[in-house]
This record gives C-alpha cells, sequence and structure tokens, in this order.
C-alpha cells in the first residue's frame, strides 16, 4: 500500500499537519469552557505541551526539509533523485530523506500520543451542563484529522519505508538510518564523513531526473 505523502508535494503534507494541530487546540479550548475548573487545569497542563512538542515538531521539519528546496518535492522524487544522480549529489538526497523519514516516524508517535490524550479525556471528563453543542462534531473533527494524518498521510509510508522492521524504525526516528529502499534499488551508498561532503546549493538543479 502506497501511502499518499509518497505522490503528494511535502508541503501539504506540513499544511495538515498545521491543520490536525489548529483542531487539537481548538478541541482542548472548547473542551475547557464546559468542564470543572479543577479538571480544566489538567486538561491544559496534559494538553498544553502536547501542542508545544507537536508546534516543535512541525517547525523543526519544515525547516530541515521544506527549507533545503524540497517544498513541492515528494518522496518518490527525492528517491529517484538519489538513485541517478552522481554519489556527492546522491548522499545530498539520502540525508533529506533521512530527515523526511525522522519527520514522518515524529509526527506519527505524536499522533498516537494525541489520540490517547484526546480519548481518555473524552472518557473522563464530566461537563457543567447536559446539552453541550458541537460537541459530537468537535471530537469528530479531533479524531478523524488525527486519522487521516496518521493512517493517510504517515502511517503506512513511513512504515514501508523501512520494511516493517522495529530496529529499522527506531533507527530512523533517531535519524541514523543507513539505508533505505533507494540503496537496494542500486544507488551507491553513502561514503563514511558524509558531513564534509558538498551539497548542491539548489537540490532541484541537482539532478534532471527530480520528478
Amino acid at each position: 500500500m502506497v501511502g499518499a505523502v509518497v505522490r503528494l508535494p511535502l508541503i501539504l503534507h506540513f499544511v495538515w499537519d498545521v491543520v490536525d494541530l489548529g483542531v487539537f487546540v481548538w478541541w482542548m479550548a472548547a473542551y475547557s469552557e464546559h468542564i470543572p475548573d479543577t479538571d480544566s487545569l489538567s486538561l491544559y497542563a496534559i494538553c498544553i505541551p502536547i501542542a508545544v512538542v507537536g508546534t516543535i515538531i512541525l517547525f523543526r521539519g519544515f525547516v530541515n526539509i521544506v527549507s533545503n528546496g524540497m517544498a513541492f518535492q515528494t518522496l518518490k522524487s527525492i528517491w529517484e533523485s538519489y538513485e541517478n544522480t552522481k554519489l556527492t549529489e546522491g548522499e545530498f538526497y539520502l540525508k533529506i530523506y533521512k530527515e523526511v523519514a525522522q519527520h514522518l516516524y515524529l509526527e506519527l508517535l505524536f499522533d498516537l500520543v494525541q489520540a490517547a490524550t484526546t480519548m481518555w479525556f473524552m472518557a473522563r471528563l464530566s461537563f457543567n451542563e447536559k446539552d453541550f453543542n458541537l460537541k459530537v462534531l468537535i471530537d469528530f473533527a479531533n479524531i478523524s484529522s488525527t486519522v487521516i494524518d496518521a493512517f493517510l498521510f504517515k502511517g503506512p509510508e513511513a512504515i514501508d519505508i523501512t520494511g516493517c522492521n522495529l530496529g529499522e524504525m527506531v533507527r530512523a526516528l533517531l535519524g541514523i538510518l543507513p539505508t533505505y529502499r533507494a540503496l537496494a534499488a542500486g544507488a551507491p551508498p553513502p561514503v563514511d564523513g558524509s558531513s564534509t561532503t558538498l551539497h548542491p546549493k539548489d537540490p532541484r538543479e541537482a539532478s534532471d531526473s527530480v520528478l
């Protein structure tokens, strides 16, 4: 199963991350107005740090990926560029590919924490009034935005990148995954000390193979 992130520009992936995070903050604010003050404090104490961490992950990924000229590229185009470029340029695309994979796993972990927190509060909180207007809509928007993010934009492709191997997933999360599908397809392996390699100034011009 090929994830949507393979075919869609990475910038759209980040746009959905913003939407998902925004819906979570909206859900938190809406709930706080209809629950006792003590529960509201607990809600804020748990959800605000989660939202802050999500913002940091999003900003970090945006800087590392989009600022390198990858905004309108896809995982497929980065992979094919790495396969078909010279070794020096190939290392650049491998670096970008690692950063994309790491971001996917960080966001996937965030989605799991966000979903677990949402379900926990939905099950435990009591409301000041019986009729909470738009509660069903707010809950549905929060859960569905996370599900779409985790399973459509990240889950299938992030798992497929490392071949469903838990150890490789952890390496991708830590940013130390040494090989990807591009290597298996015949691309040149990275050279030790690649941090000293000169990278092309504009990655979009590094190869005619970029889609």
